[in-house]
C-alpha cells in the first residue's frame, strides 16, 4: 500500500517554470525555479551517464526517507513541452523529471577529511542515520551540503553513482556484482552511543512496502521495468544486516 506522502508526490508534481543555467557536470542538471515557489537542480533521464542515475536517484532518496535520514528534499518535477528549448548546449526534455530542491546558503562537501561540524544542530543524530543509507544504497561519490542558515545542518545530495554504477551506469536489467563502497567518510567527533543505536532501531523502516512505494513514484515515461526498481529496493533491504554492522563499527571507533 502506498503511503500518504507518496499519493502526494503523484499528485502534485511541481510543474517547472522556467530554468537560468545548466550545471557543467555529467549529467548536466538545469537550474530553474518550480510552482511550488521552490528552486531545482533538474536531473533528466536523458543524459550522458544514462537514465538509471535519475532512477538511481529516486530509489536512494526513497530508501533515505524510509530510516529518516537526511536526504536534501526532492520531488518528481513536471517539465511543460512550452520549456523544450537547448540552454547552455543542453536539451530541456519535456516530461517527469527528478529535481533535488536547492537548499541556498548550503556549502556542498566531498568530506575528504571526514565529516565536519557533527556537533552542530542535531547532525549527531542525522549523521548515522546517513551512514546507514550509504550502507543500504552501496553509495559511490558521497556527497553533502551543509546548511549555513540552520547551523551547518547536512543533508545527503547526488546519489547518480550509488547501487553500483559508478564509473559507468549499469543497465538496471542487467546482472550487476555491486561494487562495494570505495569511501565512506567517518565522523570528525564522537557521536554518543545512543545516536547509533537509534540508527539501528530506524533500519526497520526499510522494508516491503518500500518496494510499491518506490515502483509508484518512478515516472513509467522513464522506460524501466517495474522488476528493475524492485531489484533495487530488495538490494537495499538484502543490506540491512551490513548497515547494522557498519553502525556499530563506527560506534566502535568514532572518538577513539
Amino acid at each position: 500500500m502506498i503511503d500518504l506522502e507518496s499519493r502526494q508526490r503523484l499528485k502534485n508534481r511541481p510543474q517547472m517554470l522556467f530554468f537560468d543555467r545548466v550545471a557543467p557536470t555529467g549529467a548536466r542538471p538545469a537550474l530553474g525555479s518550480a510552482s511550488d515557489g521552490q528552486d531545482y537542480w533538474v536531473k533528466f533521464a536523458q543524459n550522458d551517464q544514462g537514465s538509471e542515475t535519475v532512477v538511481n536517484e529516486v530509489v536512494a532518496s526513497i530508501v533515505g526517507d524510509s530510516i529518516g535520514a537526511p536526504v536534501a528534499p526532492w520531488a518528481i518535477v513536471e517539465v511543460p513541452l512550452g520549456l523544450k528549448q537547448i540552454l547552455d548546449g543542453r536539451l530541456i526534455v519535456p516530461g517527469p523529471a527528478f529535481g533535488s530542491r536547492v537548499i541556498h546558503l548550503a556549502e556542498e562537501n566531498r568530506m575528504p577529511q571526514g565529516i565536519p561540524h557533527v556537533l552542530s544542530d542535531g547532525n549527531i543524530n542525522r549523521i548515522p542515520l546517513m551512514v546507514a543509507m550509504w550502507e543500504l544504497c552501496n553509495a559511490l561519490d558521497i556527497q553533502a551540503v551543509f546548511y549555513n542558515g540552520d547551523d551547518r545542518k547536512i543533508y545527503s545530495i547526488d546519489h547518480g553513482f550509488w547501487f553500483g554504477s559508478y564509473p559507468y551506469p549499469w543497465k538496471l536489467s542487467e546482472k550487476s556484482m555491486f561494487p562495494q563502497i570505495d569511501h565512506v567518510p567517518m565522523p570528525s567527533r564522537e557521536i554518543p552511543d545512543d545516536c547509533w543505536k537509534q540508527a539501528e532501531i530506524a533500519l526497520e523502516g526499510l522494508n516491503d512496502e518500500v518496494i510499491g512505494r518506490a515502483v509508484e513514484i518512478v515516472p513509467k515515461e522513464w522506460g524501466h521495468e517495474e522488476s528493475e526498481i524492485e531489484r533495487l529496493v530488495e538490494f537495499a533491504i538484502g543490506r540491512k544486516d551490513n548497515a547494522r554492522n557498519q553502525l556499530r563499527r563506527f560506534r566502535k571507533e568514532v572518538g577513539k
